[in-house]
């Protein structure tokens, strides 16, 4: 699913600012890295992880554009980014819900995935509650995507009226 949204967004957004929370082995970091053929900054909790991000995005030939850092969520994070990719567990994205909005660019792209669909309406708030709306609803088998999208302040401001 975030393969899919990635590459969906990858046909209407030249070359984006992205950070993959989560990154485990690196597959979407390198994708993105593909896709943009530009610098992608990823975070993941596991040491361990963060080292076959590294390898992975080496062997993969843009070992030099994906930046793989050990933090837990955002932390460490410091700029705003155009596209925040995260596939990992619901209750993890519902936390770092508050970061990853942080995060976002105003009108930026949150792909969110590792989900399943009765999970989908406790992630969604978390997001909606934050000023993002549903841009696009992407199932597999029992799995989930979520593709949000942060509204510029404008139109955040003038739902709030």
């Amino acid at each position: 699913g975030c393969l899919t949204a990635l590459q969906d967004l990858a046909k209407r957004t030249t070359a984006p600012r992205v950070l993959d929370i989560g990154c485990g082995s690196g597959v979407l970091a390198i994708a993105a890295a593909k896709l943009w053929r530009r610098e992608v900054f990823a975070t993941d909790i596991d040491p361990v992880a963060v080292l076959v991000t590294e390898q992975n995005a080496e062997v993969n030939g843009v070992g030099h554009q994906v930046m793989a850092f050990h933090a837990d969520g955002a932390v460490g994070v410091e700029e705003a980014y155009d596209v925040i990719v995260a596939n990992i567990l619901a209750a993890p994205l519902r936390e770092l819900a508050s970061e990853i909005c942080l995060f976002l660019t105003s009108g930026g792209t949150a792909i969110l995935s590792g989900l399943t669909h009765d999970q989908e309406p406790s992630v969604l708030a978390a997001y909606l509650a934050r000023g993002s709306i549903l841009a696009k609803r992407l199932r597999i088998g029992e799995w989930s995507t979520l593709v949000i999208r942060k509204l510029p302040q404008h139109y955040r401001n003038r739902t709030t009226r």
